[in-house]
């Protein structure tokens, strides 16, 4: 398993009453109007999750949590970024959820976009973590945005992303999320190409085209 650890950030207080909001769909995956991939796009597939502690009061029972990665065309630079962002969930929530699969110390939803063919990059991760009506948010710095190809009829699998929610106390002592530390992990690949061809069968004998440190390589 390859761990890349690209963003650290202590989680700050941002609102009272947090409420997820976002300008498009969050995932392409589940709309049954939409073709994934065709002559002119592909699909952009990367699953989103947490790590959180097993007790507390940041446990997965209490806290929910959500990641929003912004990609920027490198292709057109005049277009507006593009979003992969996770649902707001609790662990238990995650099990109703069939986007969705849960892990020992979390939960991972599979997120899907459909972008036009062309070189891209995420180049800004945000990390959010709700106790009840407390909102907590960080935004780790990408020293080295992830670049990316989409081709037209063919997959982009990104990888899992994974935000490891760190616990702290506050001034009062009680336990609060206190840092948020996002990984790119290599190794969930067969489990989220399994939760996309259960969601969406026609994408079953699709090319993937993969991101790995020896490059990119397609397999039909």
């Amino acid at each position: 398993m390859k761990r890349v650890q690209f963003g650290r950030r202590i989680l700050a207080l941002v609102a009272a009453f947090i409420v997820s909001a976002c300008a498009g769909p969050r995932s392409d995956l589940t709309r049954s109007d939409t073709a994934l991939v065709d002559g002119q796009s592909g699909a952009v597939v990367a699953s989103l999750g947490a790590s959180v502690p097993a007790t507390g009061i940041t446990a997965s029972r209490f806290l929910a949590s959500s990641l929003d990665l912004s990609v920027k065309s490198l292709t057109d630079t005049t277009a507006q970024a593009e979003h992969l962002i996770s649902t707001e969930q609790r662990y238990d929530q995650a099990a109703h959820n069939p986007t969705a699969r849960l892990v020992e110390s979390g939960a991972r939803e599979l997120v899907v976009r459909k972008l036009k063919p062309g070189r891209y990059a995420v180049v800004e991760a945000r990390a959010t973590a709700r106790i009840g009506t407390i909102g907590y948010s960080a935004n780790p710095k990408i020293l080295q945005p992830l670049e990316f190809e989409v081709r037209a009829g063919t997959i982009t699998y990104l990888g899992t992303f994974e935000v490891r929610i760190v616990p702290g106390k506050n001034l009062f002592g009680q336990g609060v999320p206190s840092r948020a530390v996002i990984s790119l992990l290599d190794d969930e690949e067969e489990l989220d190409m399994y939760v996309l061809r259960r969601i969406r069968p026609e994408m079953k004998g699709v090319p993937v085209l993969r991101l790995s440190r020896a490059g990119w390589s397609v397999e039909d």
